[in-house]
């Protein structure tokens, strides 16, 4: 018999109630498989034009060369471009870049996925400095930040001259116990567990990016997705559907009776939104997840609060930075995503708009890219 000590690598427990939309399921499952397969065919049909034989050639050179992340001005993950890396059959179909015919978004793509990926760099430096994560996280230790606070110290002893390579097994096996922690006990957490908890899967998944693909842990990258679905699934039970949540679609408008309410809303819009911009460059389909009326959307996320906001030591400071533009419940707390990208061309919106445009942050400034790429 198997030791109880020892955890099972690939176990996943999707839902606990295995029937409920097992119908709708299926249907969105055989259409995933054959849009995807129709895609695949298209781009096969496509690469011996577009190569030739002379560009074959150069990518079997290529294929035997060591690879790292960041090797050349356009790669990704491994060191292949994102066209590659899209047409790579032996490639994950999860969490591989997007092609896209614009080259304007291609350029766009590439940027909003190295500022992802840095973050994962960030974190293991200081995970302070991750966009999504409030400096006051991890200022004391406590119950409250404690999954966030493993997160730091699996990505730090991984990622440091002396320790295992990124892809080693052991690293995945102690993100493998962390999620699987979160799993079984997210429905016992309080608001801020739930909320460290999420960035800290977050994080995980930006890091299984970076890293790309290990067959010894196939299952991973589904694990974390669900794991992440149902931390948020509690978060909006609980602790978003109060008088702020107006909108079935996306997060509530952002409180600003007290400071501490802000930063707990102010993160949870922030964390989601990296999940909805990883949507909108890498694959994160698998053929499960099925269209909801409640689910939130890409276009209906709140836009960052401001720098100055943001990076408050304090209430005092934080007071003092929100009435720069006016009072504590200014308008452009209440802007979403889809507002970067509308055909309205009302004086009022844009002012809202610029202004939140002159207080931004980098996370903000990746957003303004990603409202780009759906103005277009």
């Amino acid at each position: 018999m198997t030791s109880p000590a020892i955890r099972e690598r690939n176990f996943i427990n999707i839902t606990g109630e295995p029937n409920a939309g097992r119908h709708a399921r299926r249907i969105h499952v055989r259409r995933t498989v054959m849009k995807n397969y129709h895609r695949q065919r298209r781009q096969k049909k496509k690469l011996p034009s577009k190569q030739g034989p002379a560009a074959s050639s150069l990518g079997s050179e290529q294929a035997t060369q060591s690879s790292s992340p960041y090797s050349s001005n356009l790669s990704l993950l491994d060191g292949r471009s994102p066209n590659e890396v899209v047409l790579d059959p032996a490639a994950s179909s999860l969490f591989r870049a997007k092609a896209h015919d614009n080259p304007i978004h291609a350029q766009i793509s590439t940027s909003i996925i190295r500022f992802l990926c840095g973050l994962v760099v960030k974190a293991r430096q200081s995970i302070c400095h991750v966009g999504f994560i409030h400096h006051a996280a991890l200022e004391a230790e406590s119950p409250s930040n404690h999954f966030l606070a493993t997160c730091r110290d699996i990505l730090s002893s991984h990622h440091d001259s002396t320790a295992p390579s990124p892809s080693s097994p052991a690293l995945w096996e102690r993100v493998h116990v962390a999620q699987e922690d979160i799993y079984v006990t997210c429905a016992q957490m309080n608001n801020w567990q739930l909320l460290s908890a999420a960035q800290a899967i977050t994080l995980y998944i930006l890091a299984r990016f970076r890293n790309g693909k290990d067959d010894r842990f196939p299952h991973m990258d589904i694990a974390l997705l669900f794991t992440l679905r149902k931390v948020f699934s509690h978060l909006k039970a609980d602790y978003l559907s109060d008088g702020y949540h107006n909108r079935k679609c996306g997060p509530p408008a952002i409180p600003t009776s007290s400071w501490r309410d802000w930063i707990f809303h102010e993160s949870v819009s922030r964390t989601a939104t990296v999940y909805f911009l990883l949507t909108v460059v890498v694959s994160m389909d698998f053929g499960i997840e099925c269209d909801q009326a409640d689910r939130w959307r890409v276009e209906d996320m709140l836009l960052p609060g401001a720098k100055a906001s943001w990076e408050a030591r304090d209430e005092v400071a934080w007071r003092s930075s929100t009435s720069v533009s006016g009072n504590v419940d200014r308008l452009p707390f209440t802007l979403r995503l889809g507002d970067l990208a509308s055909v309205d061309s009302s004086s009022g919106l844009q002012a809202q708009i610029a202004a939140w445009q002159e207080e931004l942050d980098e996370f903000g400034m990746v957003i303004t890219l990603a409202g780009q790429m759906l103005m277009d």
